[in-house]
This record gives C-alpha cells, structure tokens and sequence, in this order.
C-alpha cells in the first residue's frame, strides 16, 4: 500500500485583507499550485487590495477635488490608482485562469444523442 503526503500549502501573507486571505485559503492549493502561480497569484491579491484601499479613500474624497489656489476642479488622484490596480489585478486574476468558474464536466459529452448542457 502506497502513502500519499499531502502538500503543505502556505498560510496567507500576514500583510494581506481579511478578504485576500479568504481567497488564498480557497484557491491556494486546489486551483493556484506551484510557485510561480503562488508568487503571481500574491501580487494579483495586493493589487486587489490596493484597489480597494484606493476605492475606499475615493469614496471619501469624491471624485474631484479643487485645487487651493485656483479652485479649478480635477479627478481625484486616487482614482488613477483604483484603476491602474484594478486593471493589473484583472490582468493576472486572468492570466492565472481564475476568472472562469470551474464546471463539473458532463461525462457524455461528444456522444452521439447527447445534447450539450
């Protein structure tokens, strides 16, 4: 009888949200393994939580701010950091292939008087 071991994945970086370290323990293991997907899917998760910080500090501030000496109205700064980090999360979370939902493969499929689900 042969003795599988089981890998030890690692635990969430300290560093990450409580909603990035939700993800790590779902993903990490089952559909992100090995250590340049680990290292890819780290930076996409801190580029999340960029953009939510980002989000965040936009929601209080608005959209525009005026300048003080002028009193010209102008995009929020903050806003370009939301969407560079939304984007650059966006780009790996895809490149990762995490952005299709894994569907249970029908067993019948490609049989002849089968319909596709």
């Amino acid at each position: 009888m042969e003795v599988t071991e089981e890998k030890e994945w690692p635990a969430p970086p300290a560093h990450l949200s409580e909603r990035s370290k939700v993800l790590w323990c779902e993903l990490v293991g089952t559909r992100v393994r090995g250590p340049t997907r680990l290292v890819l899917f780290q930076i996409a998760l801190e580029y999340f939580d960029l953009a939510e910080q980002a989000r965040e500090q936009r929601m209080k501030e608005g959209l525009t701010s005026k300048t003080k000496r002028t009193g010209v109205p102008h995009l929020n700064p903050v806003l370009k950091v939301e969407q560079q980090a939304t984007q650059s999360f966006l780009k790996l979370w895809e490149r990762l292939g995490l952005n299709r939902e894994r569907e249970p493969k029908n067993p019948f499929a490609g049989m002849p008087g089968v319909m596709e689900m």
